[in-house]
């Protein structure tokens, strides 16, 4: 392993921790507006 080997292992894991913060993020939000819609058909 070279540094440049590690930096791109870091960008990859920075890039990859991003993904997965926006893909829970979208699901949080959409699970969310679900709720309230369902709460406020009722």
């Amino acid at each position: 392993m070279t540094l440049t080997d590690l930096q791109f292992v870091a960008a990859l894991g920075v890039l990859t921790m991003k993904l997965l913060v926006l893909t829970f993020g979208a699901l949080a939000i959409t699970s969310m507006a679900f709720v309230i819609t369902a709460v406020c058909k009722r």
